[in-house]
């Protein structure tokens, strides 16, 4: 679990991104609040986000087909943008 100080500073370093960002919320997850996850899909340059129903924090364990779709299918967008191999 993340700090408070380590989630500051991660909004904070957001302008430092340059390559292309899924975020993945959850519905159901209460660790990482879906506010912050919204606010960094807002201000992260090129940014994806989406949010999975019915499910928690651990949405790779939970929902395992549909989470790694869903990083495949992303990787398959961006990947003639970065030397994705």
């Amino acid at each position: 679990v993340r700090s408070r100080r380590q989630r500051q500073m991660c909004i904070r370093d957001r302008d430092r991104v340059t390559c292309p960002v899924l975020i993945v919320s959850c519905q159901q997850d209460y660790l990482t609040p879906i506010e912050e996850q919204q606010f960094l899909a807002r201000n992260i340059r090129d940014s994806h986000y989406l949010v999975i129903q019915n499910s928690g924090h651990a949405s790779m364990y939970e929902q395992p087909l549909l989470f790694t779709s869903l990083i495949l299918g992303f990787a398959n967008t961006v990947k003639d943008k970065f030397s994705i191999v």
